[in-house]
């Protein structure tokens, strides 16, 4: 009973908080956003925009607050799903908006498939073809984007690298070493630990005059110590392109949150 009281209270007082910062501006938008139960919020939108909105404008401005609940909560099949019913949704802004939620979700093909011939889309066109590696097409794209290329473009394509291949394949000559240079500690490790243990087993075995034991072990260590010095470089490429990802989602999330701005005639 006492713990059923606390939480009446507990709720009261949010009533309470909520009523008396409701006359702040954006206060109700942003719990919406926040909130940890989005279908609610997204409810609360939708029977606005269905019952409530007197024009196409509120209407628009309704489903971009869905549209920005779900991006926000990572709800992009959902976004894809919504654009298809929203016809108050301009091509442009729609399809651009359908083309960085597959990027979201890590479908660049689909994305790159997906965008068509508007400016904004171009724009994910060219993200998404970053994000394939494909730079030369990206260029292209960008030309006929809304994002100036210039201070973009360039921009990315000039990343510092996090690490350099080249460095972690010199440094695991010594094994474990270009595992460490990663920031792969464990694996640097067992890649030293097991390279040694080989070394000293082919060495025992060579002692007690067994050769053939000791050069076929020594073929399969070959290939773990040539394998560990291949991971190695593979690892920084791998850390290099995360690197370049996260450039990549702040740009993608600052062209997400302009198309979802509401901007009236």
């Amino acid at each position: 009973m006492t713990q059923f009281r606390e939480i009446s209270l507990l709720i009261l007082l949010w009533l309470i908080i909520g009523t008396l910062s409701a006359d702040r501006a954006g206060f109700n938008d942003a719990l919406l956003k926040s909130t940890p139960w989005p279908q609610g919020a997204i409810f609360q939108k939708m029977l606005y925009r269905e019952t409530m909105a007197e024009s196409r404008a509120d209407s628009l401005a309704a489903s971009l607050e869905i549209l920005d609940i779900l991006f926000t909560h990572r709800m992009f099949a959902q976004v894809r799903d919504y654009i298809a019913f929203a016809p108050e949704l301009e091509a442009e802004r729609a399809n651009a908006l359908v083309s960085y939620a597959h990027i979201k979700e890590g479908n660049y093909h689909l994305a790159n498939y997906t965008a068509r011939e508007y400016p904004a889309s171009y724009t994910a066109k060219a993200y998404s073809q970053m994000y394939m590696g494909r730079y030369d097409e990206a260029v292209q794209s960008f030309k006929y984007s809304s994002a100036p290329f210039e201070a973009e473009a360039i921009g990315l394509f000039q990343v510092k690298k996090a690490k350099e291949p080249w460095l972690a394949g010199a440094l695991a000559v010594i094994p474990g070493m270009g595992y460490a240079y990663n920031g792969m500690y464990q694996t640097a490790a067992s890649a030293f630990v097991l390279n040694i243990a080989i070394l000293a087993t082919v060495y025992e075995l060579s002692a007690n005059d067994l050769p053939i034991a000791a050069i076929s072990l020594g073929l399969a260590g070959s290939s773990f110590y040539f394998g560990s010095i291949w991971g190695s470089v593979n690892a920084a490429h791998k850390i290099n392109q995360q690197h370049g990802n996260r450039n990549l989602d702040l740009f993608i999330d600052s062209h997400i949150r302009e198309l979802l701005k509401y901007t009236p005639d």
